[in-house]
């Protein structure tokens, strides 16, 4: 089964954690990692080729931090502009219609952080968005606490080791 991993850090270079699992992901076989930021050279996406990527793959997992109590905008912006009315939704919008989708994200603070609203409930647009196209939405994977900003905050070795678990708790929904 081929997957796409589309991940949506705005700032990749400045990834820690989900830098760690989309690495992991890429030495699978059959997976591809698309890091988003880096196919937008004028500030957009070109939306035929995204559209290409996503009718290729059998699977597509969304990985990314999350951002201001949703996904980044970068993610927002390949939304916008790659899920389109007649390729994704209305009249003749069915190309992604059956395909399995899994959320993946990493939170900087700790789950009780999180706890009213939950980030289930902070994903409910999302999760409505991708209602809206017809995907299967698979139950999401996520870690919290994973930020690690050298000389700041978190534990460098902790937080590499839960992205690690992170990275191989998604493997083996992908296996």
């Amino acid at each position: 089964m081929k997957t796409l991993v589309l991940y949506g850090h705005s700032s990749p270079e400045q990834s820690f954690s989900n830098a760690i699992i989309t690495e992991k992901l890429a030495k699978l076989p059959d997976v591809t990692v698309r890091t988003l930021a880096n196919h937008r050279p004028d500030g957009h996406f070109d939306v035929s080729a995204e559209q290409e990527e996503l009718v290729n793959a059998d699977r597509i997992v969304f990985q990314f931090p999350f951002n201001w109590y949703g996904m980044p905008w970068l993610l927002k912006q390949w939304v916008d502009e790659v899920i389109t009315y007649g390729f994704a939704y209305g009249e003749g919008g069915d190309k992604l219609k059956g395909k399995p989708v899994i959320l993946s994200f990493t939170t900087g603070v700790p789950a009780d952080g999180y706890v009213n609203p939950t980030t289930d409930e902070l994903l409910l647009p999302v999760k409505q968005t991708l209602a809206l196209t017809q995907v299967n939405l698979e139950e999401s994977v996520s870690s919290n606490g994973m930020m690690y900003i050298p000389g700041m905050a978190g534990d460098k070795d902790q937080v590499q080791a839960k992205a690690l678990d992170h990275a191989e708790r998604l493997i083996a929904r992908l296996k």
